[in-house]
């Protein structure tokens, strides 16, 4: 009977373990995944906001609205940036301070979401896409620090992971309880 009990036991905790580890690892990859689209749309609506503010002067300039920028990007290394090229003319958040964001190139109506190292070399995530306004080319990024984001879901991933292991000893136990009951149900009925 104890080695019955050893083969279930062992059985569960082998299956109990794969389960809840593909578990914590498919809801670690679904909750970055969904808080970087969710990144993504709030930089892109950044990006509207500063295409809707940026016009081209009598003189060809390309020039900003400051009030279509947002106070984040005004303040250096925020981890909030921007940077706006028009046909080789460069606009940059205050954000930025002397740096320059390693933007790749896009095309009209591309975009592209990267991660890159930010002026501090700190992670960013880079939301890229090629605009056409008053007849010219714009190649508008705009960037946040993940920082925060990668402190949170580390937080996140150790709480799944202590649930987890909860869960898992509840689980071992109510087992081990089961197994028991019913062995002694058997061993009782093979004695009479």
């Amino acid at each position: 009977m104890t080695s019955l009990r050893a083969r279930l036991g062992l059985g569960l905790v082998s299956s109990l373990v794969v389960m809840i580890g593909l578990l914590w690892l498919t809801v670690g990859i679904s909750v970055r995944i969904l808080m970087e689209d969710q990144l993504a749309s709030r930089l892109a609506h950044d990006a509207e906001s500063l295409l809707g503010g940026l016009n081209i002067d009598a003189a060809g300039h390309a020039v900003l609205d400051a009030r279509r920028i947002q106070g984040i990007y005004q303040q250096p290394y925020s981890g909030h940036f921007f940077q706006v090229d028009v046909e080789g003319e460069v606009l940059r958040s205050r954000s930025l301070w002397d740096a320059v964001l390693p933007v790749p190139r896009v095309v009209l109506g591309e975009t592209r979401v990267d991660f890159i190292t930010g002026p501090q070399q700190q992670a960013l995530l880079l939301w890229t896409r090629g605009f056409r306004k008053q007849d010219r080319m714009v190649q508008l990024a705009v960037a946040e620090e993940l920082d925060a984001m990668l402190a949170a879901m580390r937080g996140f991933r150790l709480r799944l992971a202590a649930w987890s292991l909860a869960l898992l000893f509840l689980l071992l136990l109510i087992q081990r309880y089961i197994v028991a009951r019913s062995l002694r149900s058997v061993s009782l009925s093979l004695i009479h």
